[in-house]
């Protein structure tokens, strides 16, 4: 049995040798062509080179490693190796390099290569030996140009490497490397070199400080909060530079909170903004949920900037304190106040915010709080407020509601509606509540509603919430009965709402109204007709239109009307719009609708319209216009009509018109 188990032994490890044999020739066969002339045929063997050292480098695999390791750094000392391939290789002794492979890349330091340099002084700072920080420390001792000490004193404080401090320190005095050297103390944070940042700590420089205050984080990520917290302490008791200070204060409350208090008084005075805001962030941090009766009784003592910052995050035990704010002159301040009291506030609140939304500098802040606004009490009072209260408040209260899209308030708008003796803001303000929150249900009482008022933000109401109903036969039903006890003024109006109904009996309605005895109502009928935007109100269009005794202005009204109709609805048959067209240039009267109409032709091109088109070529008015309508037309029938968009061009290039639009007929067909 033993022997079995000597047998297999023997032959992983005569398998491990001829891996490790199998990996030396194949990486000796790649590196000649690491340097190849072409660039881009370098690509391939990096590539192959990079994944020997990233499968050498895999967990469990330490002997393999080292043994890649060991053979690139025999390779990148050979001067007989072309650079470009000794620069790919200290780059991957980066990913593996260990002990074995520090004697090769301190001799790449002395190199004359600066490439070669900084690969081995980067292959260095990843390297795990206590050898490879030591030969860093005998370079940056040995020291030389800026750049190349900058970069020693970085590998070293990325190593954060204890016994660097001494060489790094002594850099400090030199204005060149002070604020590189000063970040890699502060990276390596041991007692010697916070002790060495201290010396050279001036409280009027940011670069030593803020060094400290790197110092004091890394500390603290160590667990070391008393360190951390002694630094962070003095910089706070003697730095002069606001951006150190509130590092420093954001530092001490996370490594002793309870001895921020010492300094928040001050920094919530301050006038520096950035201070300010860390400061009450710390606050906040250290008293938690005491943070509100702690500070709202000192809300009004703070600096505006402060109480701005504040307030974000007081909660409703501090309402009356933020209630005080409404009224200070800082338009910051008297914003932020309603906009937290639009998150903390009760119906306390509301009377505040509602002379605020009625008459104060900050209308608009005002409205979006009441908007949002949920405490308790809130919609009892603004529904007391908008049935009895000064007008402007009244009118604010009212318009709250409907922001608030509380349905439950239309009794009582309907109330204040109803009463004659109400102001005309709070009559404009309840009738646009009206219009927002009615719904089908409320339509026929707000339609008598404006009837029976005559106001015309009532009917302004009404035409908003028939753009929303759903049931339109019901609807319809229900304003024709209004219609029958209404004045003329009430027909009117309630037309144009039918028009905004819409559907066939609202088309009927309207079109019965065109012949009313009363001018009025006549002229509302015309007028709903000649905005109706579905093509079924053509033909009681053209029926007003062709009427004899018809004005000239009913008869325009009509002409329009239809010509909006046939421009609009491209989903209508071609043939059904253009004997809709032909019929309305037939009814026109005055130039100016017929020109109207030739401009529709142009948008219902068939033969039937080029004939009519090439008729009014001749006419001195209508030349123009017929002109380009017969260019269009001819553009879209040129593949269906061939022959019809030829005639009809060239009945537009024999036509009085001008050259430019012949020039655009002759290359219409093109």
């Amino acid at each position: 049995m033993k022997t079995k188990y000597l047998v297999i032994a023997l032959l992983t490890c005569l398998l491990s040798i001829s891996a490790q044999a199998g990996v030396t020739e194949e990486i000796e066969e790649l590196v000649p062509r690491l340097s190849d002339k072409d660039v881009s045929a370098r690509y391939e063997p990096q590539m192959a080179v990079q994944e020997i050292v990233l499968n050498a480098a895999r967990p469990g695999a330490e002997a393999e490693r080292a043994k890649v390791a060991g053979i690139l750094a025999a390779k990148v000392v050979d001067d007989s190796i072309p650079m470009p391939a000794r620069v790919w290789l200290v780059r991957q002794l980066q990913y593996i390099g260990a002990g074995e492979a520090v004697d090769a890349l301190a001799e790449l330091l002395k190199s004359d290569s600066d490439r070669l340099r900084e690969c081995a002084r980067r292959a260095l700072e990843k390297n795990p030996s206590a050898a490879a920080a030591k030969t860093l420390r005998a370079a940056l001792k040995k020291g030389g140009e800026r750049r190349w000490v900058i970069g020693l004193v970085n590998s070293l404080s990325e190593l954060e490497d204890a016994k660097a401090v001494p060489l790094i320190s002594e850099r400090l005095q030199d204005p060149e490397l002070l604020n590189e050297a000063a970040q890699a103390l502060g990276k390596i944070a041991t007692d010697e070199a916070i002790n060495a940042l201290w010396k050279s700590y001036d409280p009027e420089e940011v670069i030593v400080a803020n060094a400290l205050i790197e110092a004091g984080n890394v500390r603290l990520s160590r667990g070391d909060d008393k360190a951390a917290s002694d630094v962070f302490g003095r910089i706070l008791k003697t730095s002069k530079c606001v951006q150190v200070r509130s590092a420093a204060l954001d530092g001490l409350s996370r490594s002793n909170p309870p001895s921020t208090l010492e300094f928040l008084p001050d920094a919530l005075q301050s006038d520096a903004g950035e201070l300010q805001r860390t400061a009450v962030d710390v606050t906040f941090h250290v008293y938690g949920r005491r943070f509100s009766r702690e500070y709202a009784p000192k809300l009004s003592g703070l600096p505006a900037d402060t109480r701005v910052l504040v307030m974000e995050y007081l909660d409703r035990r501090a309402e009356q304190a933020v209630i005080e704010q409404i009224d200070s002159e800082n338009a910051e301040v008297r914003e932020t106040a309603m906009e937290t009291l639009g998150r903390i506030g009760s119906g306390k609140a509301v009377v505040a915010l509602l002379e605020s939304a009625a008459a104060g500098p900050s209308k608009d802040a005002a409205r979006r709080a009441l908007s949002r606004i949920y405490g308790r009490g809130v919609n009892l009072t603004l529904r007391a407020k908008a049935l009895e209260a000064e007008p402007t408040v009244q009118a604010a209260a009212v318009t709250a509601l409907a922001d608030r899209n509380d349905k439950a308030a239309l009794g009582l708008l309907f109330r204040v509606a109803k009463n004659p003796a109400a102001d005309d803001a709070v009559k404009d303000a309840v009738f646009s509540a009206l219009g927002r929150l009615g719904d089908e249900r409320r339509f026929t009482a707000l339609a008598d509603l404006a009837v029976e008022t005559g106001e015309q933000g009532a009917f302004e109401a009404v035409k908003r919430v028939a753009a929303r109903v759903e049931n339109k036969k019901q609807i319809t039903e229900n304003i024709v009965a209004i219609m029958q006890d209404a004045d003329a003024k009430g027909v009117a109006e309630l037309l144009d709402v039918l028009r905004i109904v819409g559907g066939t009996d609202a088309l009927a309605a309207v079109a019965e109204k065109t012949s009313s005895e009363n001018a009025d109502i006549r002229e509302a009928a015309v007028r709903s007709l000649a905005d109706w935007t579905t093509f079924d109100a053509v033909d009681p269009l053209l029926e007003v239109a062709s009427k004899d005794d018809v004005s000239a202005a009913f008869n325009a009204l009509a002409i329009r009307g239809l010509v909006k109709l046939v421009k609009s609805n491209a989903d209508v048959e071609v043939t059904r719009r253009a004997s809709v067209i032909k019929d309305a240039f037939d009814a026109a009267r005055r130039v100016e609708e017929r020109r109207l109409v030739v401009s529709a032709m142009a948008v219902v091109p068939t033969h039937e319209t080029a004939g009519l088109l090439t008729s009014l070529l001749d006419e001195e008015a209508l030349k123009e216009d017929a002109a380009v309508a017969a260019i269009n037309v001819a553009k879209s029938l040129k593949d269906s009509e061939k022959e019809t968009a030829q005639e009809l061009i060239e009945s537009v290039l024999q036509a009085d018109v001008g050259d430019e639009l012949k020039a655009q007929a002759e290359e219409a067909l093109d």
